[in-house]
C-alpha cells in the first residue's frame, strides 16, 4: 500500500468491530505488528491475536489489531503492494496509530504496540518519531505501552548471529575469514533497524513517557537472547545514572530467568523500561505463553489512563 493513500483506505473502513471499539470508552487496543517471515495470517500468529484477546474482560475490554486483519499488512507483505523498507512500515505504522487517535478518537492512552521479531524494530521505529527534533507525528507520545518479544539491536549486528530455526548457521558465518568482503556487506544494508540507539535516546529523552517490556526467551534459536539484553543495557545507558534499578528474583517453577525494572522520568513525564529472560517460548511462540500474556496483561491492566 502506497504511503499517499494508506489513511485514505484506513478511513474508508466501516467494520462492526471498529464502530464498537470506537464507542468503548474503557476498550484497549493492541497493534500488533508480526515478525518477517510471510504474513499476519501465518503458522503461529493467529494464536498470538486470540492470547491477547484472551485478556478481554467486561470492564476492561480487548481490541487487537494486526496488519492484515484489516485493510493491509506490512507494505510488501500479504495482499499488499510497494517494497519493504525501513521507513515505509514505519510510516505504515504510524498511519494505523493515527487512524486510532483520530478517525476513532481513541485516546493513545490506551493503545499498547506489541511487536515481535522484526516488529519490534517496527515498534521502536514508530514511537521514535514522536521524539524526532522535525517530527510530523499526529499524535502525541502518550502510548500505554511497549512490549517488545525478541527483538535485536540492529540489523548488521544481528546478521552476525542470525540462524534459521537454529538449524542453518549464522546467515554471514561464511564470510567470517574475510572481513574485509564482511564489512563490505555490512556496509551496503540500507535498512539498520538501530532499535538500540532508538530506545537509549527514548529514555535519555526527558519529554518523552515510556512504558517498555523487553522480553526474550533463552531457547529462542533464531534471534540469541543476548540480543534482547543488548537492548535492556542501551536503555539502562540512556538513563545515565538516573532513576532506580530492581533487580528482581525470577519465579523459576514458572520459567523466569531474569527480572530487571528500572523506573525513573523528570516528575512530569514517566518512565519505565522492564527487561524479562525466560526460559521457554522460542523464537515465535513467546507471545502465546504465559510470559508473553503476562506482559501484555500489566501494560492493559495499568491504572490511571
Amino acid at each position: 500500500m502506497a504511503e499517499s493513500n494508506t489513511n485514505a483506505k484506513l478511513a474508508d473502513i466501516n467494520a462492526p468491530s471498529l464502530n464498537i471499539l470506537a464507542s468503548d470508552p474503557s476498550a484497549v487496543v493492541i497493534v500488533n505488528l508480526h515478525g518477517n517471515a510471510a504474513h499476519a495470517f501465518s503458522d503461529q500468529r493467529p494464536h498470538v491475536y486470540n492470547a491477547h484477546l484472551s485478556l478481554s474482560t467486561p470492564e476492561r475490554p480487548v481490541h487487537v489489531l494486526a496488519f492484515g486483519l484489516y485493510p493491509h499488512d506490512y507494505r510488501g507483505f500479504g495482499h499488499s503492494t510497494c517494497s519493504p523498507h525501513e521507513t515505509g512500515l514505519i510510516t505504515d505504522t504510524l498511519s494505523i496509530v493515527s487512524f486510532l487517535a483520530t478517525t476513532l478518537s481513541i485516546p493513545p492512552s490506551r493503545i499498547i504496540l506489541v511487536g515481535q521479531s522484526l516488529g519490534t524494530a517496527v515498534a521502536i521505529g514508530t514511537i521514535s518519531q514522536f521524539s524526532a527534533p522535525s517530527t510530523n507525528a499526529p499524535i502525541p507520545p502518550s502510548l500505554r505501552g511497549v512490549v517488545l518479544e525478541s527483538p535485536f539491536t540492529d540489523l548488521p549486528k544481528l546478521l552476525e548471529t542470525y540462524t534459521i530455526k537454529g538449524i542453518i548457521p549464522p546467515i554471514l558465518s561464511p564470510l567470517m575469514p574475510y572481513p574485509r568482503i564482511k564489512n563490505w556487506v555490512l556496509s551496503h544494508i540500507a535498512d539498520h533497524w538501530d532499535t538500540a540507539a532508538r530506545v537509549q535516546k527514548l529514555v535519555a529523552d526527558p519529554d518523552v513517557p515510556l512504558d517498555l517490556t523487553i522480553l526474550h526467551a533463552r531457547d529462542d534459536w533464531e534471534i540469541p537472547w543476548r540480543e534482547g539484553r543488548g537492548v535492556w543495557d542501551a536503555a539502562i545507558l540512556g538513563s545515565a545514572g538516573e532513576g532506580e534499578l530492581k533487580v528482581m528474583e525470577g519465579r523459576a517453577e514458572e520459567g523466569e530467568e531474569e527480572i530487571r525494572v528500572w523506573e525513573g522520568g523528570t516528575g512530569r513525564v514517566e518512565k519505565r523500561v522492564r527487561w524479562e529472560r525466560v526460559m521457554y517460548g522460542g523464537h515465535n511462540k513467546l507471545g502465546t505463553w504465559e510470559h508473553g500474556k503476562r506482559a501484555v496483561l500489566r501494560m492493559v491492566e495499568k491504572d490511571g489512563v
